[in-house]
């Protein structure tokens, strides 16, 4: 698919372009990337733990399928067909990773905070991805495995600590989130 990308007319560019933005919108829906992340924290949070952590690592999973991809597919050539889906990778990496750091200092349960959790590492790794250096790239892939494993033992340890307390289930504190705190 890459080869037949790379000889395709000049004609088709901006096809291939509008292609390759569908692709990103469509694993920006599974990685969790800001607009498109609304859904995750309330799903993952009312999701069972062993659901959850599946669906943790499922998230990175839209990651490595961005990376596969616009790597891969759309870089070949002189001038990559991807360009502007890159060029909107940073902003978007920066913006996920903000909103992910706002839900974690709001988060009033250990499941909520897990879910936002792996919304930052999403960000996280949109930023390095972003780079497009080889140190970067390698980073990212090293950060990549190890937040996988780690968010869906976020969740499963939410559970169990959950299971453990008597009353509050997974909340932090009578007091609520941080925000709320007076």
């Amino acid at each position: 698919l890459a080869l037949r990308v790379a000889e395709a007319p000049p004609e088709d560019e901006p096809l291939l372009a509008a292609a390759s933005l569908t692709l990103l919108v469509v694993f920006g829906i599974k990685a969790a990337i800001l607009p498109l992340l609304f859904w995750l924290p309330r799903a993952y949070s009312a999701a069972s733990a062993p659901v959850a952590a599946l669906f943790a690592i499922m998230t990175k999973v839209g990651i490595y399928a961005i990376l596969r991809v616009f790597l891969l597919v759309f870089a070949l050539g002189e001038e990559p067909i991807n360009a502007t889906a890159w060029a909107w990778l940073w902003p978007l990496a920066l913006l996920t990773l903000a909103l992910g750091g706002v839900g974690v200092l709001g988060s009033d349960s250990l499941r909520t905070l897990s879910a936002y959790l792996v919304i930052l590492s999403v960000g996280t790794l949109l930023a390095t991805i972003s780079l497009v250096t080889p140190a970067a790239l390698g980073a990212a892939l090293f950060y990549l495995i190890h937040s996988t494993g780690m968010a869906a033992v976020f969740f499963l340890l939410a559970d169990l600590l959950g299971q453990q307390r008597e009353e509050g289930y997974d909340s932090f504190s009578a007091t609520g989130p941080i925000g709320h705190r007076r």
